[in-house]
């Protein structure tokens, strides 16, 4: 089963969305991420038949359900829908919601809610006395009660207290692939995104941006807008209208595909300190305990594109804003050009105090990025 949208639109007072062309496939699950506001849920709503398109079509598998002249009632779409909300009906306990939705004996239910990860200690409660994992759970069993031919997941991870998220991951990763129907997910959140995601797609604005696996994403943006959400990258514009473009690090190439605004995406680790150069007082040693380590990305399916450049020596003077922890160690603020950037520190490398100046430089190739404002 295929989900394809072609050339989709939909306008609501200032707010427009689209055109929108995207496929899903069936037994893979498409991941949108993007800012509230940017039109993930609309498109959610769109395909479920809950809204009604100013153009455009979406198709799945050789049904038409929105198009010139057509609209497939939502009910009559075979959709299975979890709403950021989860909507669970507060007095109907877990197993009769299933078997509402699902039109079920109690059996298929019962497998049904065990397939989502809900024990069977717990189907005879009613949403208020589960947790927000549970109910989760609840919601994702319910929505596959129709046999849906396709899933739709709105912030499925939103009521999940964080160290649960894990194992409710793993649960919908699994229930997308053993099934022939496509999984759309939406969410706001780069982890929740990266750990979902079999193909992940980035929508701000009502426009899509980007598209691609996690890895290539990750590894090759093209977008500033997906290196600051995926790579927590700082930007960097660079000047200039040529192949080559410059900004206080030095000179940089500009691939072939980049057209308009090209600027610098700077991840933590791409700056470093050149020890000897601050001024002020001594600063003290950071802590051993240093970054986790990074997961190793399978190679890319993107065409080569040239996104990197070899970095120059040139180094600057920038003033420490602040500095604070996370779990890959210590980061700095520092400013560059009037913008603040982050920098992290190496295990044992001395922590500057706020107000000092420390003098630093790239320490690898950084990343060349089409500026915000451009779409696909």
């Amino acid at each position: 089963m295929t989900l394809r949208i072609s050339e989709l639109r939909f306008a609501r007072k200032a707010f427009e969305l689209g055109p929108i062309d995207l496929e899903a496939q069936g037994g893979r699950m498409l991941v949108l991420i993007g800012p509230s506001g940017g039109g993930k849920t609309t498109l959610l709503r769109l395909i479920a038949g809950l809204e009604a398109a100013s153009g455009g079509s979406i198709t799945l598998g050789d049904d038409l359900l929105t198009g010139p002249g057509t609209f497939v009632p939502a009910a009559a779409r075979r959709v299975g829908f979890v709403f950021q909300g989860l909507a669970l009906w507060p007095h109907m306990k877990a197993l009769a919601q299933v078997r509402f939705a699902g039109k079920c004996g109690k059996k298929e239910a019962t497998e049904l809610l065990l397939r989502a990860g809900l024990p069977a200690s717990l189907h005879k409660r009613l949403p208020g006395a589960l947790s927000g994992g549970e109910a989760q759970r609840l919601a994702v069993a319910r929505a596959l009660a129709g046999h849906p031919r396709l899933l739709l997941l709105d912030e499925p991870l939103r009521s999940v207290d964080p160290h649960l998220r894990d194992g409710l991951q793993r649960t919908l990763r699994a229930l997308a692939r053993e099934g022939e129907h496509p999984t759309l997910c939406v969410t706001h959140d780069r982890e929740e995104a990266l750990a979902l995601a079999d193909d992940l797609v980035v929508l701000a604005g009502g426009r899509i941006l980007e598209r691609g696996r996690p890895s290539e994403l990750c590894r090759e943006p093209r977008h500033a807008f997906t290196a600051r959400f995926l790579l927590r990258a700082d930007i960097l514009p660079l000047q200039g209208t040529g192949p080559k473009r410059g900004c206080a690090l030095g000179s940089f190439s500009v691939p072939d595909w980049l057209q308009g605004e090209a600027a610098l995406a700077l991840r933590p680790g791409d700056l470093r300190i050149h020890q000897g150069d601050h001024s002020q007082s001594q600063p003290k040693a950071a802590p051993e305990a240093g970054p986790l380590p990074a997961t190793p990305l399978p190679a890319s399916t993107r065409p080569a594109t040239p996104t990197t450049t070899a970095f120059p020596t040139k180094t600057l003077l920038a003033p420490v804003l602040d500095r604070h922890f996370d779990e890959r160690g210590c980061l700095l603020d520092i400013e560059i050009e009037g913008q603040p950037f982050s920098l992290l520190l190496r295990p044992g490398e001395p922590i500057p105090d706020p107000g000092m100046q420390v003098r630093v430089g790239l320490d690898r190739t950084p990343l060349v990025v089409q500026a915000d404002g451009g779409s696909e």
